[in-house]
Order: structure tokens, then sequence, then C-alpha cells
């Protein structure tokens, strides 16, 4: 995290993301020692149910904790927030419910004051967090080109934008932009 701070500068925001990977014990003391670099949070540090480890952690981490990617209900980020057990909601609009369910826990994290940072990217999350005041940003990492289909037929759409500059421009065409590739049945006369 050293190198990583000194090669991007102070400008430069750093998130880290333990995926799940740490005990309690180990998250604060990772916390502790990832302070001096100045990261914008640490994503997912304990198992997603901890929620008595999250309160924990969250009421004494130096750095900021975000989780939420693999919560699925308002109702679960309820808990997170009323607990405050978090610090950046960060939902999966893939598994959250959709738009309609987005929509509500960003109102409870905007009630509580909380930033959202969605999970994953796509085109349906950059038009909600182009929507939503609360969605600070969008998460973007790039599919690695030996993810990605070997045949353009095994590919439903053509793909969100690409950021440029860290900057995305998204389409005003209906339907969010989506082409679908795959062949349209015409029903039998």
């Amino acid at each position: 995290m050293k190198m990583l701070r000194n090669t991007v500068g102070a400008s430069i925001d750093i998130m880290a993301d333990a995926y799940m990977g740490w005990t309690l014990e180990y998250a604060r003391r990772m916390t502790r020692k990832l302070a001096p670099y100045d990261l914008k949070w640490i994503e997912e540090p304990l198992l997603p149910d901890d929620l008595n480890g999250f309160m924990e952690l969250t009421c004494t981490s130096p750095v900021p904790i975000a989780t939420g990617e693999h919560e699925f209900t308002r109702y679960g980020f309820d808990l997170l927030i009323k607990n405050n057990a978090v610090d950046i909601v960060q939902f999966d609009m893939g598994r959250v419910g959709g738009f309609t369910e987005a929509k509500r826990v960003c109102a409870l994290a905007s009630a509580a004051s909380l930033p959202v940072c969605t999970h994953a990217y796509g085109l349906p999350t950059l038009h909600f967090v182009a929507a939503e005041p609360a969605c600070l940003m969008a998460e973007c990492f790039p599919v690695p080109v030996w993810m990605k289909p070997e045949h353009a037929e095994t590919d439903f759409s053509d793909g969100a934008p690409a950021p440029v500059g860290g900057n995305v421009t998204i389409s005003a065409e209906p339907g969010m932009g989506y082409r679908f590739n795959f062949p349209i049945q015409q029903a039998a006369e």
C-alpha cells in the first residue's frame, strides 16, 4: 500500500477489497496499519452476515468500511445502517432486486447521511448511478481479455461504455442502450 500511495500520489483515491477474507481481529490490525495511506475505504473485510463484527469494526476503524455487495434486500441494509455497521453502502444492482429495491436502499442510506457506491459495472448500474444523488460513483473493473466470450453470439448485449479519464458517457437511447444479439423468433401464422 505504501508503494501504491507513493506511486499515485495523494490526489488519487485508493480503495482496497478484502473480499470477506479477514477475521475481526485481523481487520482491526489491518485497518490501523493501512490508516497512514489514506484509503477511501476497505471493502467487505468480513463475512457478509457478521453484523456484530461489522458494528465493532466500523466504530473503531480509522479507514471507512464499505459493504453490501452480498446483501440482497433493503431489510439487510436497514440492519447495517441502523446498527452503524457500514460507512459506505455498496449494493449490487443484480443482487439487490433491481431499480426499485436499489432506490429503497439509497433512501435508507441517504436518511443516515451515508454515501452509496454501487458494486460492479454495467448499463443498468450506470443509469442508476447517474440518476441517484446518494451514489458517489460507480465501481468499474475491466473484464480481462481471457474472460470475454470467444464468440459474439454468446454475448447478449453490446456492453457498457468504457470509462475515459474516470468518466462515462451513457446513451440517452431508450432501453439503456441495450441491443440484443440473439435472433427473435417470429410467431407462426
